[in-house]
């Protein structure tokens, strides 16, 4: 029993190495079906919506990916509905998600995690049939903002009530928008054109400039498609800059540290295939991921600087590439291919992660006691398991503001041996055990 015990504990707490990263498919296409966007806004809960021809459908998965179940259908054309072609979903939560489509200037809800959606209507915006919402943002769960043609419609009731306001002249936003704050709006300036960036204050009901691209070059334009941020000052954004050759566009990475208003370059590559960029997602300030059409994938694991090329299998090589994580894993799919995972790089990668002896853990009589002494923006997950190696408890705290203290309660557990660890993303970076 003793060496049975010894062997498990070893196993647990060994490195997980990867001779070789592969690609896994999780879920099959189904014909006709296209897969309009991958939503994982946990690390567990993750939602695809997808399109085909005359429904709607939502796919869950609550195992990080790896199996999928369909939990909604909308058959637009049996309901004799004038609005049918899925353009985006977008997830704020495991709770709130939202439909956009091509047809009109509509939304819709669910605040029910999928299972039910509610149609939003903005009166003569929705009646036009060459508008459509191009993006969702969003400072929480209340306060949203989705961009038409030449309208922002802003709501701070979950879209119970709405303001709409026209863009500034000339200007066509669409790709991406994020806020600042509960006041302040961030929006590309002119749709695929340029990194140029509005601001746009609720309040004031006014609109300024945020951010001005310096043009090196106006035959050959750098354009930013995508933004995301780490935490609110951390962010990457990605794009193309047409080389003006046999349609040749490079791959663009930018990296902010102060929410957008300053932008450094950190990847513009020409790499076969020559699509450019247009999403990009991290997993924390280290890892993450770029992808564009025909397969183009690259991956950083050291904050972007430096970036690995990816070869996908051929089923992603496809028009409408997407990317998630879910947690550490990482999520790939295309308008027209299967759901793939990619296993997540070897242990260790991650460069600079915080140091052990940042780390300090005292018990009290029902739990324990952590601090983490952590400046870096990160997540960090702690964990408690019994000699089985059955997880107990899990929780996560962000650090990036000096000491952090989380206590940890333990008076409801039997006596006896249990493990802790913790963790940065897929790395460990302390571990022990304590008896109660």
């Amino acid at each position: 029993m003793k060496k049975y015990t010894l062997v498990l504990i070893i196993f647990f707490f060994a490195p997980n190495l990867y001779a070789e990263r592969e690609f896994h498919l999780v879920k099959e296409r189904v014909e006709l079906e296209s897969f309009q966007s991958i939503e994982c806004p946990d690390s567990l809960n993750c939602f695809v919506f997808t399109y085909r021809y005359d429904k709607s459908i939502l796919y869950k998965s609550t195992d990080q990916g790896e199996t999928w179940y369909n939990i909604y259908e909308n058959k637009h054309h049996l309901n004799k509905d004038s609005i049918w072609i899925l353009f985006h979903g977008f997830a704020v939560d495991a709770n709130y998600l939202y439909h956009t489509y091509s047809d009109r200037a509509v939304l819709e809800k669910s605040t029910d995690g999928g299972y039910s959606f509610e149609r939003v209507s903005f009166g003569e915006l929705s009646l036009d049939e060459n508008n459509q919402f191009y993006h969702i943002g969003y400072h929480d769960n209340k306060i949203l903002a989705a961009v038409a043609n030449r309208e922002l419609v802003i709501t701070k009731d979950n879209w119970e009530t709405y303001k709409i306001v026209k863009t500034l002249p000339g200007n066509y936003p669409g790709d991406f928008l994020y806020f600042l704050d509960s006041n302040n709006i961030i929006m590309s300036k002119v749709y695929r054109k340029g990194r140029d960036l509005l601001r746009y204050d609720i309040d004031k009901d006014e609109w300024s400039e945020y951010f001005i691209a310096e043009i090196e070059d106006p035959n050959r334009p750098k354009d930013l498609f995508d933004i995301y941020f780490v935490n609110d000052s951390l962010g990457f954004g990605c794009g193309t800059q047409d080389t003006t050759e046999n349609e040749f566009y490079k791959s663009m990475i930018w990296k902010t540290t102060d929410k957008g208003k300053s932008w450094t370059e950190i990847l513009g590559e020409l790499h076969d295939p020559h699509t450019g960029l247009l999403k990009i997602r991290f997993r924390n300030e280290n890892h993450g991921i770029a992808v564009g059409d025909w397969g183009m994938i690259v991956e950083t694991t050291d904050g972007g600087k430096s970036w690995n090329y990816i070869v996908p299998p051929n089923d992603l090589s496809g028009p409408g590439t997407k990317v998630a994580f879910a947690g550490e894993q990482i999520i790939f799919g295309t308008a027209y291919g299967g759901l793939y995972k990619l296993d997540p790089p070897p242990l260790g990668v991650e460069k600079d992660i915080i140091k052990e002896e940042k780390i300090k853990i005292r018990q009290g009589k029902d739990k324990l006691l952590i601090s983490i002494n952590d400046k870096k923006y990160r997540k960090h997950k702690i964990e408690i398991f019994d000699l089985q190696g059955l997880k107990l408890n899990e929780q996560s705290l962000s650090s990036g503001g000096g000491t952090l203290f989380q206590p940890v309660r333990i008076d409801h557990y039997p006596s006896g041996a249990y493990f802790y660890r913790i963790s940065v993303g897929s790395v460990l970076v302390y571990s022990g055990k304590f008896i109660k």
